[in-house]
């Protein structure tokens, strides 16, 4: 049987916490530029999916976008609004956003997409992204049915897309390793 003993100097302990405290600190401090910059490239996901297709297409890797309604598209021209799937006027375009980024106990907090946004402009989103059944005069009670919305999900299937694409995996990561690196020479830094 082989016995060994450790025998720690106290001051090289403190040093050691010291360190990993200052690591710890400095991956916090580092990480946001990371995070908020994933939270750009989801708005950027989003945004990039809005009118590029008129349905009947592969939007995401696992979301079919139904073609926009013969009637609706006419009631489009007529006003002349732009024809595409999420688009009208753009103006939804202009609310994707991110909204705020918070510093946790463990970490960062983000949200990025619609906050504070105006009342037709959450209606419009919500309709787009779940889909609804649009009864005359725009209202929900049972009458005649106008037009039925299709769901167009792009939020959810934009976060699966960040998540998932090899692409944007490998330039999350790079960010992120690059913080490690900040954080480990704030460490060093430390006496």
């Amino acid at each position: 049987m082989l016995e060994f003993g450790v025998r720690l100097n106290q001051s090289d302990v403190q040093r050691f916490h010291r360190k990993l405290n200052a690591y710890r600190q400095g991956l916090m401090d580092a990480s946001l530029d990371p995070v908020k910059n994933a939270g750009e490239l989801y708005c950027q996901i989003v945004i990039d999916h809005m009118g590029q297709h008129t349905g009947n297409e592969m939007v995401f890797a696992d979301e079919w976008w139904k073609a926009l309604s013969e009637k609706w598209l006419n009631i489009k021209k007529s006003k002349g609004l732009v024809e595409e799937i999420w688009e009208a006027t753009g103006e939804t375009k202009g609310y994707v956003k991110i909204h705020s980024a918070q510093k946790t106990p463990t970490g960062w907090n983000i949200f990025a997409g619609l906050m504070n946004v105006p009342i037709h402009v959450l209606q419009k989103a919500l309709e787009n992204e779940f889909g609804s059944e649009v009864f005359e005069g725009r209202g929900s009670s049972p009458g005649p049915t106008m037009y039925i919305v299709p769901a167009r999900p792009l939020f959810e299937p934009s976060k699966r897309e960040i998540l998932h694409s090899p692409f944007h995996r490998k330039m999350l990561t790079a960010n992120f390793a690059q913080a490690l690196k900040q954080a480990l020479s704030v460490a060093h830094g430390q006496r």
